[in-house]
């Protein structure tokens, strides 16, 4: 099915899996589980801000498709915390991308 494996990034609390795609645009998953993030509230608002982070970064990230998990100790963390290492891990993919 696909051609290439990639290694999935880790980026503090969260891991993002990655493979081109040929859409000619990024695409975005999300897999953050209850035993990660604690109750639908918290969960929903870790998606909101993992959806705006990249949402925001679109026009600078190449064809792929991201899928981003939740790793133990999210809960743990603040939504700067979490902003921060989001931002790390988009700006690494554009530096792949563009550099």
């Amino acid at each position: 099915m696909f051609s290439r494996r990639t290694q999935p990034a880790r980026h503090g609390v969260f891991v993002i899996h990655h493979h081109p795609n040929t859409l000619g645009c990024p695409r975005l998953g999300l897999a953050i589980s209850r035993k990660v993030a604690g109750n639908a509230v918290r969960r929903n608002k870790v998606r909101r801000l993992i959806r705006e982070s990249f949402r925001l970064r679109i026009p600078q990230l190449s064809a792929i498709d991201f899928v981003v998990t939740g790793r133990p100790g999210l809960d743990a963390c603040s939504p700067r915390e979490l902003d921060g290492m989001l931002a790390e891990a988009w700006q690494s993919f554009m530096d792949k991308s563009h550099g």
